[in-house]
């Protein structure tokens, strides 16, 4: 009876010990942050200026992790440390009075005992500066105008106790507003450039994306959590959509270990494995292990991936021929497409994934070359719904197919001219495929993948040149002259994974 009274008591401690040690780790808690307006020296409109100031303040709000407070004050980085040595003169002093500090650019800045208080009561002070701007205006390949935005922007991060400077963000972004050439090269059709507004409202946005993304490396500000139940296989952590935690963040498992260094017994800190949100409530949510084995108590912090997916990839495509309605062109076309043989033809391309958004759906964009007669530039757009068994992720793939198919038939002599005829076949799709993507770490894998594609023609044309250059033009040249080209049948390949 005494002995299981006494594994009663020990399991009792143990379990006091572990959610002592479980609730002694960190979680991310809400700070006041008091943001100042936007220092510029450059010729900017103040409207862009603006934007900026709302962008800054609603950058902080949508993160769900300050209690923000914006203010219009706008200090150069020389005065800033006369501004920082002001505030605690005034915190020594305790005002009772407005006090006046002098900018020589804004002028006079009047300081009440209450703006004081409140500044000092926040945790940490936000202090933009645009460091750089231009925009310049420029012609495509068209002669039309478009226009490229740089901006560069800094951001201190001041703390009012120690009334120092704890970190600097420094970005630069230069936005065009230039339609997509690629797009434009496998669509045949001429994009609309950005207006001079939309492309500064484009810049903006951008450096506001990075900014946030810096905030998310900044100490102070870095998002951490912990494990706190462990229930029928599912994993919660702490936080949830009141801190801005959305389905497909993912989060280190953090540890210490002591080493002897140098004579010295040192803590370092080292990653134990990964975990990725794939359920959000208010204050808490569910994770998945993907690395690693979580338990009660582990810490967590924002593993600072961007959410996306980089694959770089090569196989082999099914491609089918037909002969045209009209055969006087049949000759040339076999010569030039290697005697219009069905079977396999390489390709190689590169997708783009975004998996930070959603748990388990994923929008792709794939862009390759097939190596074919005629060569072929396609774009497909489709999405997966990845199922992951932990480091290992089985992928459902649907998409659909925009190709673009180009050749030079070679010369043809056309009564007494010398011919040069041009091809041009555009083709819509479907694809359905089921894929295999094994992650080495939380930046690196490697993926298999095996579907079938199905195009069909839908806009064709042949553009003739004589030899002086000139565009021949005749009724005779129409698509009835054009062999039937489709991606039709099984393709596979096998990619690189570099997620960010």
């Amino acid at each position: 009876m005494r002995f299981f009274v006494w594994v009663l008591v020990f399991v009792l401690l143990f379990g006091i010990l572990s959610f002592e040690l479980g609730y002694s780790q960190k979680i991310s808690e809400q700070q006041e942050v008091a943001i100042f307006a936007t220092y510029y020296t450059w010729d900017i409109p103040p409207n862009i200026v603006n934007k900026l100031d709302d962008g800054i303040v609603n950058l902080f709000v949508s993160m769900k992790r300050f209690k923000v407070q914006g203010y219009e004050f706008r200090f150069s980085e020389g005065n800033l440390k006369s501004f920082i040595d002001k505030l605690s003169e005034l915190k020594e002093k305790k005002i009772t009075k407005s006090e006046k500090f002098v900018d020589p650019k804004w002028g006079t800045i009047t300081l009440s005992p209450e703006v004081l208080e409140k500044l000092l009561r926040s945790t940490y002070i936000i202090i933009p500066n645009v460091k750089s701007y231009g925009i310049q205006e420029k012609r495509d390949s068209n002669k039309k105008v478009y226009y490229e935005v740089t901006i560069g922007l800094s951001l201190k991060v001041f703390d009012p106790d120690s009334g120092e400077i704890l970190h600097v963000i420094d970005v630069r972004k230069t936005t065009s507003g230039m339609s997509s050439p690629l797009l434009e090269a496998i669509t045949g059709i001429k994009g609309r450039n950005l207006t001079k507004e939309e492309t500064i409202n484009q810049a903006v946005e951008d450096i506001l994306w990075l900014i946030k993304y810096e905030l998310r490396k900044v100490e102070v500000f870095k998002l951490y959590t912990v494990i706190n139940e462990v229930m029928d296989g599912k994993y919660f952590i702490e936080l949830g959509r009141n801190y801005d935690i959305n389905p497909g963040l993912e989060l280190d498992i953090i540890g210490e270990r002591r080493v002897m260094i140098g004579g010295k017994e040192r803590v370092i800190k080292e990653n134990r494995g990964l975990v990725r949100v794939i359920n959000v409530e208010e204050d808490f949510s569910e994770v998945m292990p993907i690395f690693g084995n979580p338990k009660v108590g582990d810490q967590l912090v924002d593993s600072l991936r961007v959410g996306g997916i980089l694959k770089l990839f090569f196989g082999v495509q099914n491609v089918e021929y037909r002969d045209p309605e009209d055969p006087g062109l049949i000759s040339f076309f076999y010569d030039s497409w290697g005697g219009m043989v069905d079977g396999y033809r390489f390709l190689l391309g590169l997708s783009l994934i975004n998996d930070g958004n959603f748990a388990f759906f994923e929008p792709q964009t794939d862009v390759y070359v097939l190596f074919s007669s005629p060569l072929t530039i396609d774009l497909s757009i489709g999405a997966n719904f990845a199922l992951y068994l932990r480091n290992l992720k089985i992928k459902p793939h649907l998409g659909l197919d925009l190709m673009g198919a180009f050749t030079y038939l070679g010369q043809v002599r056309w009564w007494w001219y010398l011919l040069d005829f041009y091809l041009t076949t555009f083709s819509l799709g479907f694809n359905g495929s089921i894929g295999l993507e094994y992650l080495i770490s939380k930046y690196a894998g490697l993926s298999l993948e095996v579907g079938y594609r199905y195009t069909f023609p839908v806009w064709d044309f042949i553009r003739v040149y004589d030899n002086l250059g000139n565009e021949y033009e005749s009724d005779i040249f129409t698509s009835s002259l054009i062999p039937l080209f489709a991606q039709r049948g099984i393709f596979g390949s096998v990619a690189l994974v570099i997620r960010y």
